[in-house]
């Protein structure tokens, strides 16, 4: 609360945004964009550092020319990031009624594990804006809740399964969304998967090195992406992926989910 009150009682902020304080005691604000301005502000006091990483604190935000220095920071853009955070962070229960649990940010200097030894398929730093419910909730539990560690709690199996589900209904959702056609019952996801690539090239949306490793998923069968590892999950009593590898799957992949998912999201 300090800091918050730092950033906004002072001269600095009364003449960028406007404020008058009537007789009366009512403020007015000649900033229109001021609401939009406050989100970014609250949101990066409480996570304690804006979106480049600067630290937000006492320290930080002490004399009047810091202040207005992280004032002019705030773009545009900034409105729209923080929007989609505190979507990807809201988590309603079955009342609907709505928490946001994201925590304060511990500093742009933390040095990362090997990604191999995280405990779910899909890292925290992966934030994929997915508008419809069924495939949203699947990456949410990829992402926040089916364990793959070295506790009798993992679930590599039904991770496995679940991994592959997603590939194909996330390419279904883009290709009926953004080319207005469903594929029919019988096409092979292999053929789902190059059609993708190819529609996504021909509009110059990607770079055909972006699209290497989804391309490795569709051809072969001794490459770590192919895609009869992923049917081998769902069909073979034998086959068993394993955390690490399932892990290294989808940091290949990743690349292209994101892409995928922007593009779906985007008017182009």
């Amino acid at each position: 609360m300090t800091n918050f009150w730092r950033i906004l009682d002072n001269s600095v902020a009364w003449k960028k945004f406007g404020f008058d304080l009537k007789n009366n005691g009512e403020l007015n604000i000649a900033d229109n964009n001021f609401e939009n301005k406050l989100k970014v502000i609250i949101y990066h006091v409480l996570r304690k550092e804006d979106f480049s990483g600067n630290k937000i604190d006492s320290r930080s935000l002490n004399t009047n020319a810091e202040k207005e220095e992280y004032l002019n920071s705030i773009k545009n853009d900034d409105y729209k990031k923080v929007d989609l955070a505190i979507k990807e962070d809201t988590i309603a229960n079955l009342l609907d009624e709505k928490t946001i649990t994201f925590t304060p940010s511990k500093g742009k200097q933390k040095i990362n594990s090997m990604s191999t030894n995280r405990h779910f398929l899909i890292p925290k730093s992966c934030r994929l804006n997915i508008g419809e419910t069924k495939i949203n909730n699947i990456y949410r539990e990829l992402r926040d809740n089916l364990l793959l560690d070295d506790t009798n709690k993992s679930v590599p199996n039904a991770v496995g399964v679940l991994f592959r589900v997603f590939i194909e209904i996330s390419i279904d959702f883009f290709w009926e969304k953004k080319v207005g056609q469903v594929f029919a019952n019988n096409t092979h996801l292999t053929t789902k998967i190059n059609n993708v690539a190819d529609y996504l090239e021909r509009k110059s949306l990607t770079t055909p090195r972006q699209l290497e490793n989804i391309r490795k998923v569709s051809i072969g069968k001794n490459n770590l992406l192919a895609i009869d590892n992923f049917h081998s999950y769902v069909h073979s009593y034998k086959a068993q992926p394993t955390s690490s590898d399932l892990i290294l799957k989808w940091d290949n992949l990743q690349e292209f989910f994101e892409i995928l998912w922007s593009v779906t999201n985007s008017s182009k």
